[in-house]
């Protein structure tokens, strides 16, 4: 698994959780660091608002978003001032290859947001923010901290929903290339 410290990642438990909300709060907050966001889906969408940098039709594709005022969760993150935003098509069976290639190309001490349901499973990042649906009962709880085996100790996973993520944000460090909360 790669390791990568000044990677927050968010994923979700499903649609409308908050995730994209999260990571343009994060990235508003960091900015000034130069953040680069990263939006990974398994879907296939004709992508002709940004420029292709990579890819292989129906295997993966890479893009860089170049329109903030767009409509897409990758436009979003970069008019929240990312300073580079990328929006990654791609196979479950194709994304451990292109998270290697996008990673050796990123310099481990900027701080990288990146919005993914599945690189959990190739990848331990600095954070992991699991974004879940509200209901009654959750709201005004605070952030609940859990465990998942496949983590090394001391990696912090937070579980959020839309009521509760301010905290989270306020806590929310980057310094020495590390995430921190």
């Amino acid at each position: 698994m790669l390791v990568r410290n000044n990677i927050l990642l968010i994923s979700g438990l499903g649609r409308d959780t908050g995730k994209t909300l999260l990571a343009t709060k994060v990235i508003e907050k960091f900015a000034q660091f130069g953040v680069i966001a990263i939006k990974v889906s398994p879907h296939f969408h004709s992508s002709q608002e940004q420029e292709l940098i990579l890819g292989i039709p129906k295997f993966f594709e890479v893009f860089e978003e170049t329109n903030p005022n767009g409509h897409k969760d990758s436009s979003r993150m970069l008019s929240a001032g990312a300073k580079k935003s990328f929006y990654i098509q791609c196979t479950d069976k194709t994304l451990e290859r292109v998270l290697n290639i996008m990673i050796m190309h990123l310099d481990r001490n900027i701080p990288i947001i990146c919005e993914s349901g599945a690189l959990s499973k190739y990848l331990i990042p600095g954070i992991h923010v699991l974004m879940s649906p509200i209901h009654r009962e959750a709201i005004g709880k605070k952030p609940t901290i859990y465990s998942d085996k496949k983590l090394p100790s001391g990696t912090p996973n937070v579980t959020l929903n839309l009521s509760n993520y301010e905290k989270f944000l306020k806590k929310l460090r980057f310094e020495n290339g590390v995430w921190q909360y």
